[in-house]
């Protein structure tokens, strides 16, 4: 399957830590489960899925957002009409038999995974402090041993960064995203 998360249709390109998702592809079992909180119109997805594919490792990835926009997409088109979950669906189309799609609040779609159960979570939802707080105290426990709790925009947002460093403990920075292993 080829790579289709480089076109047009997913709109603006914040999609910088592929690295971050081969490795969790790489070193996932098979059968694992890997959770992106934050989704949006679905570029990082579709990598996801296509390289999950080509593992042929049968993993369980979960897009999980509430597809109503943090602070920063105040004024989107697709909000104002309710239709981002339909873009995000359209734009995984040829990989959307691999998606488990959540539709929730991070905070609420965390509570369907038994601790220890998901190999990888990558957050990258809400920017403020408190939801991001909320995000990693939420999904930390979900991540079995071994597997990687990790999120992007540290560079970029001070809340990301602060609730990253209080409540993380040891992560290490990769251009604009931070990971840990659990």
């Amino acid at each position: 399957m080829n790579h289709f998360y480089h076109e047009s249709r997913f709109g603006e390109n914040w999609f910088d830590y592929a690295n971050i998702y081969l490795r969790f592809v790489e070193e996932a079992p098979p059968g694992a489960t890997i959770v992106e909180v934050g989704s949006w119109r679905g570029r990082s997805m579709a990598f996801l899925g296509v390289e999950a594919i080509k593992s042929q490792k049968r993993l369980q990835l979960y897009a999980v957002d509430t597809f109503r926009g943090s602070m920063e997409h105040a004024g989107h088109p697709q909000l104002a009409t309710g239709s981002m979950v339909g873009h995000f669906l359209g734009n995984i189309k040829p990989i959307l038999h691999a998606v488990h799609c959540l539709p929730l609040p991070s905070t609420e779609a965390s509570k369907l995974f038994d601790d220890k159960s998901v190999f990888a979570v990558f957050i990258d939802a809400s920017h403020q402090y408190e939801d991001v707080r909320a995000d990693i105290m939420h999904w930390r426990n979900k991540v079995q041993p071994g597997g990687y709790l990790a999120g992007h925009d540290f560079g970029g947002y001070d809340g990301v960064r602060r609730a990253v460093a209080e409540t993380v403990g040891l992560y290490t920075v990769v251009g604009q995203s931070w990971i840990t292993q659990c």
